[in-house]
């Protein structure tokens, strides 16, 4: 059941619950789902209405849209057919919106009166949101289905939605309970994401509804409804084709894409195998190459990695993101058995620093970030937030079990010098002069990206950072948790505590640098001064070091996707500046097959898994992860569009 439309005047639902265990909103006087049997209901109307049995044999993606998540029993239900019917090469996109996101534990009762989900539903409890806004992103079944909660005012949700839809569950409070919902700007947007073979079926048969859609290009038909319903309403889409129009046309990928035969990934961190890890599933055979000895032997192999919260005073676009991410790599470390230690304390120095973690405290639940006390003894704290779901990890590791539960063949002490294209391959070649050749290649070198010429045009800028571990023999009073500080502390199994981690913009030297260990114990001391038991000048001889150079971008964004085909960007965009409408241009193209992940900078672990997702549905086609506000913050070809889009001197 449904989404609220968002333009009620009472956001608050009013729960409460019948004699029998159902779920009432008495805001709408209304039930969540049939009384009788809610279960067999959303079978008879939606799957039924929508021959979503019949769809699920066919191979392919299956993209079904609902307008309002509810319960999300509709969604088990589909999932448990799924389970029963869909053919190895099926996936199941299921796209939800919903304004009053209801807690898990109201989820978890609700369910409590249908056994049959029961296993289904323990699985979705266990990654259930804690953040209810934005966009956020759950896979199961090895990634096979994706439930994608569109958090927001439904018109608006969809508006930057990107993607089609191929079966609708137009479902939600009945029309006379609240009308609003059912208003042509929400079917028009229905409309917008549909194709000639999109169906709809809805519970109500109410005239203003069946009206509506039909103007909006759906042939609509009046069917017998379920149990002691007289009537509900199925359609079919007839006017036209999805066009991804909710973009601008050059940040529109293509849907059709070339075959996938076998891919290199150039890259053997956190980018890259986190690509071999999403990949393997496609049938291709998967070589990554790396010019180190092992996995992770760049920035990725430090001991130990923390993830932070993208801190901003309002809404951004770049704090959405990592708000998507967060649960993405979160789920991946626990599938993978990668033990992490949660919560990451946030400490706020500057003025400006302070304002933002405040702003963020007041704008974000308890659950994701929430205020705690300052320490008597730093005077020049100004402000200090606990993070529960952040974490630290190591990222070695990860890496290392990426690959384990990937089929890849690796080549290590094997870089790569230059790619070229040679017909519909791209042929890679090493310093020896060795060629291989693939239909996909996938940049995930970091920094030294910038050594093929296809990346030239991004902006990409090296940051030296080096780290120091203290033994264990020297901490006197222990950390308790990972503490951001300007630098952070990381307290690891042994004892020791990580210290880190310089960041030297424009500088990609690996020399290990005494003044640089000097500065990391001094501002350690000054913030924690009774941690150590010794001086510095004592300390100093025994410590471990580690230097690794990150990549960063202009805009702090990552830099995901497609390498644009330059010729037909200049002949195309160039003249971007005059401001003609958008309308007046095509779509972009690219270089087929020829992708890059990286640009990550400090925020590898967080980005890692939603970037192999994201390159995933790229190549496949399938439809997109991000709304596009936000996908067009990290495409590659965003640095050309810049461009063009100032006015020459």
């Amino acid at each position: 059941m449904p989404g609220i439309d968002q333009s009620s005047e009472s956001n608050d639902l009013n729960l409460s619950w019948s004699e029998n265990g159902t779920l009432i909103s008495d805001g709408f006087d209304d039930v969540f789902y049939n009384q009788n049997n809610g279960l067999e209901e959303t079978r008879y109307v939606f799957m039924q209405g929508n021959h979503i049995t019949e769809r699920l044999q066919q191979p392919g993606e299956l993209v079904i849209g609902e307008t309002g998540f509810g319960t999300g029993l509709n969604f088990l239900a589909t999932w448990l057919a799924f389970k029963q019917n869909a053919t190895p090469t099926t996936t199941l996109t299921f796209v939800s919106c919903e304004k009053f996101l209801l807690d898990v534990e109201t989820i978890k009762k609700a369910h409590q009166q249908f056994p049959e989900v029961a296993d289904v539903s323990q699985q979705l409890c266990e990654q259930f949101p804690v953040l209810k806004r934005g966009t956020q992103i759950i896979d199961f079944e090895g990634g096979r289905i994706r439930l994608v909660l569109l958090l927001g005012d439904a018109t608006d949700v969809w508006h930057d939605y990107d993607g089609r839809v191929d079966a609708w569950y137009l479902d939600g409070f009945a029309p006379s309970k609240n009308p609003s919902m059912w208003n042509a700007k929400l079917y028009r947007e229905m409309a917008r994401h549909s194709h000639n073979n999109t169906t709809l079926a809805t519970f109500t048969a109410v005239g203003d509804v069946r009206r509506g859609l039909a103007e909006e290009g759906f042939a609509i038909e009046r069917v017998k409804g379920y149990a002691h319903k007289k009537h509900m309403t199925v359609g079919k889409y007839e006017r036209a084709l999805y066009q991804n129009v909710g973009s601008a046309p050059w940040f529109r990928i293509p849907k059709s894409q070339p075959s996938v035969k076998n891919i290199a990934i150039i890259g053997a961190g956190l980018a890259g195998t986190s690509l071999a890890y999403e990949l393997q599933n496609l049938g291709a055979s998967i070589h990554i190459f790396d010019k180190g000895p092992a996995p992770a032997s760049g920035a990725s192999g430090n001991p130990t990695g923390m993830i932070l919260p993208v801190l901003a005073k309002q809404e951004d676009p770049l704090a959405s993101l990592g708000e998507i991410a967060l649960p993405l790599i979160r789920q991946e470390l626990k599938d993978l058995d990668i033990t992490f230690e949660n919560l990451v304390e946030d400490r706020a120095y500057s003025p400006n620093k302070a304002q933002k973690l405040q702003a963020a405290i007041e704008r974000l639940p308890d659950a994701w970030l929430h205020e705690a006390v300052t320490p008597e003894y730093d005077l020049e704290l100004l402000a200090q937030a606990h993070f529960p779901l952040g974490l630290s990890t190591s990222p070695k590791q990860l890496c290392e079990n990426l690959l384990k539960a990937s089929q890849v063949t690796t080549h290590y002490e094997t870089a790569i010098h230059s790619i070229t294209k040679v017909d519909k391959n791209w042929h890679i070649t090493d310093p020896q002069g060795k060629t291989y050749s693939f239909s996909h290649v996938i940049i995930a070198n970091a920094f030294d990206a910038k050594q093929f010429e296809q990346c030239d045009f991004i902006p990409f800028r090296p940051a030296r950072g080096q780290l120091v571990v203290i033994p264990e023999k020297f901490v006197k009073k222990s950390i308790p948790h990972t503490i951001n500080y300007g630098h952070y502390v990381i307290p690891q199994k042994d004892g020791s505590l990580l210290v880190g981690a310089t960041f030297d913009v424009d500088d990609n030297q690996h020399d290990l640098r005494h003044s640089d260990s000097i500065m990391l114990l001094e501002k350690f001391i000054k913030h924690f001064p009774t941690c150590l038991s010794d001086s510095v000048e004592k300390i100093l001889p025994h410590l471990l070091t580690r230097v690794a150079v990150r990549c960063l971008t202009p805009d702090h964004f990552p830099v995901i996707g497609p390498i644009p085909d330059f010729a037909f960007h200049r002949k195309e965009y160039s003249e971007l500046h005059f401001g003609k409408a958008a309308s007046h241009y095509p779509g972009a193209q690219y270089q087929d097959g020829l992708y890059i992940c990286s640009g990550f900078g400090s925020r590898g672990i967080l980005f890692s898994s939603i970037a192999a997702k994201i390159i995933h549905s790229q190549i496949t086609g399938r439809n997109p992860i991000l709304p596009a506000n936000l996908a067009k913050h990290i495409l590659p070809n965003r640095f050309l569009i810049k461009k063009y889009q100032k006015t020459p001197r």
